[in-house]
């Protein structure tokens, strides 16, 4: 399972406290690297492209490091991590050092670990490839893959609306935005849109949808580590404080154990998780305030619509007459009357 461009966009912002740190050591591991900084503490990153990168709180031993490994502490021994980013919104992480050298992970297709030096030459990769528009060889300029699809936190309406060229409308929004299959998915499912119909039946609620979507953040395992509870996902949800948390968790307790196992671990591994339910009993109960609160002002206005629906069904018109009739969304198989108040 590879991350989607908008999870690889809240675990740069969660690293991004990783900044000032210096270069300690990079290792092999059996799966994937480890990279380590320092701070005021160690900090252990694990990169494993193309499948993920996270920060693990477990004790990974390295192996025989070779020549690419070797290269890397080389170079970037003595350095500070200046910044990490996320290239034009694809799924690229990018450490920048304040040597000037940068640590290039590309989490797509096959995975790769790029150091380009400050010339924007390639000095170093784990695999050398070459392909029409672009090649990752020794002392070759570094180019970025072409970026396609919109960016979610950017685009506009207008935009959007001419991305619909598939055969259904899932098949337009993976192509046409870059976000993530299951988000995409879990919008259509929130806006009440048939995924596989050519058009959006309301354009601008999907619209809406998917861009609430953008900064919602409650994170935890389904099945696999996500940004928050999916509806268009059957398994269990497990919350977890932060998506990092998720990701170690999900990945690291497969194939090692942590540094310690104490009771204080445990301890604080239940404080985390019971932090993490606080958090989002106390959203859930701001969200059900919201809703009250709008009920209460709507009050009469409610009620009367309720009145003149009940009248309209005593005489005989179905749910779709009734709703054209009062310009109302009935959504008669979830029993559920929508109203734009």
């Amino acid at each position: 399972m590879a991350l989607s461009n908008l999870e690889v966009h809240w675990l740069v912002e969660e690293l991004k406290s990783a900044e000032g740190s210096w270069f300690q050591k990079f290792w092999k591991l059996d799966t994937g690297y480890k990279l380590r900084l320092r701070g005021k503490e160690n900090i252990d990153i694990i990169i494993n492209p193309p499948e993920c990168m996270y920060q693990t709180r477990y004790e990974f031993k390295g192996t025989e490091p070779d020549s690419f490994v070797m290269k890397i502490r080389k170079e970037l021994d003595k350095s500070k991590l200046a910044k990490i980013k996320q290239p034009n919104f694809d799924r690229i992480v990018e450490l920048e050092f304040d040597n000037g050298k940068r640590l290039v992970i590309e989490l797509f297709s096959k995975g790769n670990i790029i150091l380009v030096g400050p010339d924007g030459n390639t000095i170093v990769a784990k695999r050398y490839e070459e392909w029409r528009d672009r090649e990752i060889k020794p002392r070759r300029p570094y180019k970025y893959p072409t970026s396609s699809g919109l960016n979610p936190f950017t685009m506009t309406l207008e935009e959007f609306n001419a991305i619909f060229t598939e055969k259904d409308i899932i098949r337009s929004l993976v192509k046409g935005i870059k976000l993530g299959n299951v988000y995409l998915e879990e919008a259509c499912y929130l806006a009440g849109e048939d995924k596989n119909s050519k058009f959006p039946a309301n354009l601008e609620k999907l619209f809406k949808t998917i861009k609430e979507l953008l900064n919602k953040k409650e994170p935890g395992i389904q099945g696999r580590p996500v940004l928050f509870k999916l509806h268009v996902l059957n398994e269990e949800f497990i919350p977890k404080p932060n998506f990092n948390s998720a990701l170690d968790d999900f990945y690291s307790e497969k194939v090692e154990t942590p540094r310690t196992d104490n009771k204080l671990d445990k301890l604080r591994k239940r404080l985390r998780e019971q932090e993490a339910a606080l958090e989002k009993l106390k959203k859930e109960a701001e969200e059900c305030k919201k809703i009250g609160d709008l009920i209460y002002a709507n009050y009469q206005r409610i009620e009367e619509i309720l009145k003149e629906i009940k009248k309209l069904r005593d005489a005989g018109l179905s749910w779709g007459e009734i709703s054209s009739k009062l310009g109302i969304e009935i959504r008669e198989k979830e029993g559920r009357i929508i109203l734009d108040l």
